[in-house]
Order: structure tokens, then C-alpha cells, then sequence
């Protein structure tokens, strides 16, 4: 969706009618088949990353007794900051790769065989320590899991090394002493290889997976129009279905049996995808993202001088960037700071059962796919009376329900602090994904789509990439917030959050008219 966007119009001619009748073939709900097997394979992918995500920051501060990593609090918000930002970064470099050198539909494939590669080195490095006691015949895994390590480290520290040999001392003379040591640090070293390896092979696999993709969807539509309008609506659904299943089968299963078999779990669903995306690839055309020629792109004047009007629109697409990253910073805390009060600070019990803290990740998508189709028909009514509101101030409102639901969070933690055995009402968390979904679809689904329209054309490819950096970037600020906030404690941390996204929604109405006259609307 990114570098292609430009060269869908020149792909389409280099596909034969012959192919492009094939491929365009309506057999469901008026889409062609290819389509529908996209939105399918799409199902699981997501399934497969949300899963991983949902339980990647409570798998590292669980202690190793509980098969985690023993990580502090910020040291696992920081990581999933970073491994967030690569993960919006890479489908620029994806979207790239795969346009001028393998082609989507190879791209797809290679990335969902990294992508699933990864996700079972996730799930393997857990299983490092019984698989060497097994082979061994030595008791690595109780060594691991005794010695107060914190396990994922690309080193050991003199602390750390004492607690293994303490562990060590207490089983008696049963063992060599310095053969369990020298193989439980090998466990170590390699369980810390296989999570790091594991994190680089599913941000690689997703850069290469998710631009084609959505490319490739476009290609059944060689015109604007309701079809194309309604595919993407499929593609988008799935996303939101995907995401919606995994934290409620990869999370229970990680939560109640094992982090590990929950990251395996994420992995068997990719490779159901990727099984699909083999088995049904005849339905998807095979047009190449590399053939594009000079003739091609003569419609798009990409050689021409950017006027006044197009320069305007430049700056107000800065602004729209800017904006995004503000609103990332706030909006991204669900599977890092929430998730880790979810699973400490919130009293789940309903009814005689512990609900998991990862089943709380489902309300987002669930909120989406049933609040969306609200959304759009409120835009519609506000249109026909001419009170639809501008994108800035949609910007406005969408931080002002972020500021709202960091306003719950301070209300369901007030009562933290006073007794360190009370726990927050999860009605206040419910609440706080309500207003945070209401916020993501007044402001977001829009985002994208001025980014297309109000781009100079020769320069579409390079603003859409823009876009995904900047949600990179509010994912990394994101980090580092949530990581200060554990620190400091949620009272304060949370207060600043609800102070920040009012003042960042302050922005957007100031600029608004100025805003407005950069973008040329009625140009």
C-alpha cells in the first residue's frame, strides 16, 4: 500500500486480459475470489501478530518460575517500543523491495515463511532448557528457572552468574557442578539468541508481508469505484477479526499454560495462512512490481515543477504527521502500560472466573467493527447539513477522547496507592478502550486517505511512507512515556497522559483555518 500505490495503474496494464479476466472473477458477496482469499490469509496473519503482541510484555515480566524472563516493567515496555516502531517501519522498506525487485505475490510468501519462522524461535526459546535437560540429562531447567536470572540478556553478569552456581550448590553432589554450569549457560545464551532472532525474523517478515498485500488487493480493481470500496472494507474487517481472536485463544493459552505455547500457537496460525496463500496463489494475479516503464508514469507528470498550491499542501501534510505522532504517543500504551495494569493492578474476577488480562486487547478491534460502520453514517448526516468537521478538528476530537479515557485510568487507579492490596475496578479499564477506540475512529481511517489525495502525485509513494514513520516514531515516544510512567506510578503517569492529549488536541483548533487554506480543499 505504500510505493506501490504510485504503479498500480501501469501493474494493471502488464496484466493480460486473459489473466485479469480470471483473476477478476466475482463469486462472493461480489468480489472476486482472489480478493476473498486475501482477506482470509489476512484473518490469520493477524491473528498470528496480535496473538504474539498481546502477550510479548507479560511474557517478559513474568518471573522464569512462571515461564517469562523476569524483566522490569520499563525494560519490557522499552523492547515492545522499539520492536513497535520497527514493525511500522519496515513495510516502507517491503513495500520497495517488493515493487522493484521480487514482486507482491513472491514477497508475500517470503514474508509469511519469516514471519512463521518467528514466531516458533519465540515459542523455542522457552522450550531451549527442557530440550537441553532432555539431552543432557541434567537439570538445566530447574537450574534457570531457580537462580532469580533475567533470562533474554545477551550476557551474563556476575549477579547473575552467583545465583546459578548458588542454585547449582543446593543439589547436592548428584551432579558435576561445573558440566550443569557450562550447559545451563549454553541454555541461556541460546534461549537469548532464539528471542532476539525470533523479534528481527517477524519484523522482517511483516515488512515484506503487509505492503504487498494491501497492494495486491487493489489489482482486482483497475477503477475507483463501490467494488474497490467494498474489497477494502473486507481487507479492513479482517484485520479487525484477526486481531479481535488472538488475544482470546493465544492469550488464555499463554496466560493459564505457558507463554511459549502461546507464541507457538501464534506460529501455527501464520503457517494456516501461509498454507492457504500457497494452496489458492493461482486465484492472485502475477504481475511484478518492477515493471514499470518511463511511458508508464508520463500520466503522472512525475517530472513537473510543484506549484504554490502544491507546496501548501506540503506543509499541511507535515502537519498532519506531526498530528499522528502526537496522537500515537498517547494512543499506543494498549499491549505495554495497559496490559501490564490489566494483569497487576485490575480486579478481573467476574462471576467466580479470572478473565485473562490479554482478553482486554479484544475490545479494541470488537469496538471497531461494530462502531465503525456509526462513524461513517454519522460523517454521512453531518455532510448532507454541512457541519461535517474539518480533518484538523477531527484530529481535535479524537485527542480529546484519548485525554477522556486517561481520565478513567486515574479514576479506576485512585484508590492503588492507599492499600497496596487493592486492586482497579476493570469497569474504568473497559472504559478507557471505549474512548480510546472512539478517538482511533474519528481521527485515523482519514488519515491515510489525505495523505493520498493532498500529495503532490509524483511524491504519493514517499508521503504514505512518511505516514507509516511517524507512527513508528510515536510508537518509540510511546515507549519511553509508558516505561517513565511505571517508574513514577500510575496516578501521575496517567495524569500526564490526560493532560498531554489535551493539550495536543489544543493544536489541531488553533490551526485549524490555517490548516484548512493549505490544503485547497475546493481546488
Amino acid at each position: 500500500m505504500l510505493f506501490s500505490h504510485l504503479k498500480l495503474g501501469a501493474v494493471m496494464k502488464n496484466l493480460s486480459d486473459e489473466k485479469r479476466s480470471t483473476i477478476g472473477k466475482r463469486q462472493f458477496l461480489g468480489q472476486p475470489a482472489g480478493v476473498l482469499l486475501l482477506v482470509a490469509v489476512e484473518v490469520w496473519e493477524r491473528f498470528s501478530y496480535y496473538g504474539m503482541r498481546a502477550i510479548l510484555v507479560l511474557f517478559l515480566v513474568s518471573s522464569t518460575r512462571t515461564d517469562g524472563f523476569g524483566w522490569t516493567e520499563p525494560e519490557a515496555i522499552r523492547l515492545y517500543g522499539y520492536y513497535l516502531a520497527a514493525v511500522w517501519l519496515t513495510p516502507v522498506f517491503g513495500g520497495w523491495i517488493a515493487d522493484r525487485f521480487i514482486g507482491l505475490k513472491r514477497a508475500l510468501v517470503i514474508g509469511g515463511v519469516i514471519m512463521a519462522l518467528g514466531h516458533f524461535c519465540m515459542g523455542g526459546a522457552g522450550y531451549v532448557p527442557s530440550l537441553i535437560a532432555a539431552i543432557t540429562g541434567l537439570p538445566v531447567d530447574h537450574v534457570l528457572a531457580n537462580s532469580g536470572l533475567i533470562l533474554g540478556k545477551l550476557w551474563l553478569d556476575p549477579a547473575m552468574r552467583s545465583g546459578m552456581e548458588a542454585t547449582i550448590a543446593t543439589l547436592g553432589v548428584e551432579y558435576d557442578h561445573q558440566n550443569l554450569m557450562t550447559w545451563s549457560t549454553l541454555a541461556y545464551f541460546i534461549a537469548s539468541i532464539s528471542f532476539y532472532s525470533a523479534l528481527i525474523l517477524i519484523i522482517i517478515g511483516n515488512g515484506l508481508f503487509k505492503a504487498p498485500v494491501a497492494t495486491m488487493v487493489g489489482l482486482f480493481y483497475p477503477k475507483a469505484g463501490p467494488d474497490k470500496d467494498a474489497g477494502y472494507t473486507l481487507y479492513y474487517m479482517s484485520i479487525n477479526v484477526g486481531a479481535f481472536l488472538a488475544p482470546l485463544v493465544v492469550g488464555f493459552i499463554g496466560e493459564i499454560y505457558g507463554w511459549h505455547l502461546g507464541f507457538t500457537l501464534a506460529g501455527i496460525g501464520m503457517l494456516f495462512g501461509l498454507a492457504l496463500l500457497i494452496w489458492k496463489q493461482k486465484l492472485l494475479p502475477e504481475a511484478e512490481g518492477n515493471h514499470v516503464s518511463p511511458s508508464d508514469m508520463s500520466g503522472l507528470n512525475a517530472d513537473r515543477e510543484l506549484s504554490l498550491r502544491d507546496w501548501d499542501r506540503v506543509i499541511a501534510l507535515i502537519f498532519l504527521v506531526l498530528l499522528a505522532t502526537l496522537f500515537q504517543v498517547v494512543y499506543e500504551q494498549q499491549g505495554s502500560l495497559i496490559n501490564i495494569f490489566a494483569y497487576r493492578e485490575t480486579d478481573r474476577w467476574l462471576a467466580g472466573f479470572e478473565i485473562p488480562a490479554t482478553w482486554f486487547q479484544s475490545l479494541n478491534p470488537l469496538l471497531v467493527i461494530v462502531a465503525a460502520p456509526v462513524i461513517a453514517w454519522l460523517w454521512v448526516k453531518l455532510d448532507n447539513i454541512g457541519r461535517l468537521p474539518s480533518l484538523p478538528i477531527k484530529f481535535a476530537i479524537g485527542l480529546l477522547l484519548l485525554s477522556a479515557a486517561w481520565v478513567c485510568m486515574i479514576i479506576g487507579a485512585a484508590g492503588l496507592g492507599v492499600d497496596t492490596q487493592a486492586k482497579a475496578s476493570m469497569t474504568w479499564l473497559v472504559l478507557w478502550f471505549v474512548f480510546i477506540t472512539a478517538g482511533e475512529l474519528i481521527a485515523f481511517p482519514l488519515y491515510f486517505s489525505a495523505l493520498s489525495s493532498l500529495a503532490p502525485i509524483p511524491y504519493r509513494a514517499m508521503t504514505m511512507g512518511a505516514g507509516y514513520i511517524a507512527l513508528s516514531a510515536g510508537s518509540f515516544l510511546a515507549s519511553r512515556v509508558g516505561a517513565q510512567i511505571v517508574e513514577q506510578g500510575y496516578i501521575e503517569g496517567f495524569t500526564f497522559m490526560a493532560v498531554m492529549a489535551f493539550g495536543f488536541a489544543l493544536l489541531p483548533v488553533v490551526m485549524n483555518k490555517t490548516v484548512k487554506r493549505w490544503m485547497h480543499l475546493n481546488s
